[in-house]
């Protein structure tokens, strides 16, 4: 009985493991997971580090409706694990972009990101509410340990609600380094291009970036 049980727990773990992109690509700059729906766009989460290209509308009311109607979606990427991937928008539009969790930090479409590259991304009246550092697309980008440049180019959010503690943007709550960059390491964040247009509500807001802060080699607003 024991050994069933041991194998049980042990395949169960193996499943849970094995999670990864469901649609089609292979993840590479030449061939980007291309995402088409809501369950493709959840599945980012599941590669972090890897290129992505949305090339359909994609409306998440239903699918949060089905699996998280109190909280709604749960942010890509966290602090332990965030994003450091390429996620191109391709001027597909997203609504429908629902979340819940007024005692989560770094919250948005993105949570928490790395030597990030996000573009075109459109966000048509997205409902957030969230603790600190909360934006429709990143939540907070860290620049600490980053070994490449970031760019966050050409996204558009408009209509909507954004709410936070502290920090809060129409497209990124919060660029931080939490520590100096090593001075051997060259980072360049570019934030250029974006436009929003909502209602955002907390303590220190901005339009496109809630605050910009820590040491920055090279920065572009």
């Amino acid at each position: 009985m024991k050994k069933n049980i041991l194998l049980f727990f042990m395949l169960s773990i193996s499943v849970m493991c094995s999670a990864q992109f469901s649609g089609r690509g292979s993840g590479t700059e030449k061939d980007p997971y291309l995402v088409s729906n809501a369950d493709e766009l959840y599945d980012v989460r599941n590669e972090l580090n890897a290129y992505y290209k949305q090339i359909e509308d994609i409306d998440l009311t239903e699918w949060i409706e089905e699996n998280n109607p109190n909280q709604g979606w749960s942010p890509i990427g966290t602090k332990t694990n965030p994003f450091y991937g390429h996620f191109d928008g391709n001027n597909k539009i997203i609504k429908g972009l629902y979340i819940n969790r007024p005692s989560l930090g770094d919250v948005g479409l993105f949570g928490s990101t790395l030597g990030v590259d996000i573009l075109n991304v459109s966000i048509l009246n997205p409902q957030i509410i969230g603790g600190d550092n909360v934006g429709a697309i990143v939540g907070k980008i860290w620049m600490a340990n980053a070994e490449s440049d970031i760019s966050i180019l050409n996204n558009v959010v408009v209509g909507g609600n954004i709410e936070g503690s502290h920090y809060v943007g129409g497209v990124v709550g919060n660029v931080d380094t939490e520590t100096n960059i090593p001075t051997r390491t060259a980072i360049t964040i570019k934030i250029q291009g974006n436009y929003c247009s909502m209602s955002l509500v907390g303590d220190i807001v901005g339009g496109i970036c809630g605050t910009v802060r820590g040491a920055i080699c090279g920065y572009y607003c």
